[in-house]
């Protein structure tokens, strides 16, 4: 199905018409990507049914909170992927690449297991070094993100060299600044998190009381203010590329604007935690 059905489907008056012509076009671009992330988005049904359901916290949330943070951020991140995949011409979709995004689904899958599996026996997963087991287990969480995290590095890579046919040059070059970044920035903001041994900096080790939605701490820094940005850098770069295409489509320049502004900000915002300052500290 061409992408033009989307927007058409997107005039239709049925809701559940653009939401079949969505999946479908996701479908042809990648649908091993695609397919994962609809199942992933599928798992947040009983996560929600879970917390509705189980009054127990950790960090003075509902334990069901992280796995359903996790599983809907993986959704999006590998329907973007998905997405982003049919702008890499068919030269480009080497077999090493298919094994590449095969291992880091997989991946994905070991993580959200884990958590889960902790959030089942009313424990933490992350920074969990409670028992050798968990010790472990959190190590080789560590392990894996960084291993999925330069996916998209390595898919940006590939759109560099095999663009898919007639793309405007702003949208190319902010698709692979959206997914290199991803990676750089990704990494560097979770590194940071490890070395600090957790995402608090500068206030009590509770997500109660967080902002709405995100739940990051308005009492002091908080690290994953910066991953957050870090790991949407795929998403909020290509839109912003493809925006300033429509209109010009040779502006590879202000593509670079915005892809360093976008860096300075993850990074200012992951300066300001490692000071114990809070995000918006205006509504702390």
């Amino acid at each position: 199905m061409p992408a033009i059905a989307v927007h058409r489907a997107a005039r239709a008056a049925s809701p559940i018409a653009l939401l079949a012509a969505i999946d479908a076009e996701g479908r042809r671009r990648n649908a091993t990507l695609w397919g994962a992330g609809i199942v992933f988005l599928a798992l947040m049904l009983p996560t929600v049914a879970a917390l509705l359901l189980d009054g127990r916290t950790v960090n003075g949330v509902s334990v069901w909170v992280k796995p359903l943070k996790f599983e809907a951020s993986i959704a999006l991140y590998l329907a973007t992927l998905a997405w982003l995949w049919s702008y890499l011409a068919p030269e480009g979709r080497s077999r090493w690449l298919r094994g590449f995004a095969a291992v880091s689904i997989g991946l994905l899958g070991f993580e959200i297991a884990y958590i889960a599996l902790q959030s089942v026996r009313g424990v933490g997963s992350h920074f969990n070094t409670a028992t050798p087991i968990e010790g472990l287990m959190f190590s080789l969480m560590g392990a894996a993100a960084i291993v999925f995290t330069v996916f998209p590095a390595a898919l940006g890579i590939a759109i560099a060299r095999h663009p898919a046919p007639g793309l405007a040059p702003a949208f190319r070059l902010a698709m692979v600044l959206g997914l290199v970044l991803t990676a750089l920035l990704g990494i560097a903001t979770g590194v940071a998190t490890a070395i600090n041994g957790g995402h608090w900096v500068g206030a009590a080790a509770t997500d109660a009381g967080g902002l709405p939605v995100f739940g990051w701490t308005r009492t002091g820094g908080d690290l994953r203010v910066a991953h957050f940005f870090a790991l949407h850098a795929l998403q909020v770069l290509p839109v912003a590329g493809w925006l300033i295409a429509r209109r010009r489509p040779d502006a590879t320049a202000m593509v670079w604007v915005v892809a360093a502004g976008f860096a300075a900000l993850t990074l200012y915002t992951l300066g300001e935690a490692l000071g114990g300052r809070p995000f918006l500290p205006f509504l702390a």
